[in-house]
């Protein structure tokens, strides 16, 4: 789901991703410099596709598509999918936006399960 900004009596409130996103990080620094920024970048975009891939793949199979393949992506799926039919849980409701008026927060939810 896009980003999108989200407002109280016209103030910006900021998404959980942004807030994370100032979080120390300085672990990130030193692994940075040990394997190398390029290879980093390398390593993180990888990893970022590969779980954006991986989520979509949830996501379909939770919209009713079927799902196939052989990819890494398709790995992780057939992983979460062993825990999800495991798992007696069922889908409430996929992608649902909220906040938190209290906190000052919002986000999007992926799923919602009981």
């Amino acid at each position: 789901m896009p980003h999108q900004d989200f407002f109280i009596d016209g103030e910006r409130i900021p998404s959980v991703t942004e807030i994370i996103g100032v979080v120390n990080k300085s672990w990130k620094e030193g692994w940075q410099r040990r394997v190398g920024f390029q290879e980093a970048d390398r390593i993180m975009n990888e990893a970022g596709d590969l779980g954006r891939t991986a989520h979509d793949l949830v996501d379909q199979y939770l919209s009713g598509v079927t799902v196939d393949g052989d990819s890494k992506a398709h790995q992780l799926f057939k992983s979460w999918l062993k825990w999800y039919e495991s798992s007696g849980y069922s889908v409430v409701c996929k992608e649902e936006f909220m906040f938190s008026t209290k906190k000052r927060f919002s986000g999007t939810l992926d799923a919602i399960l009981k």
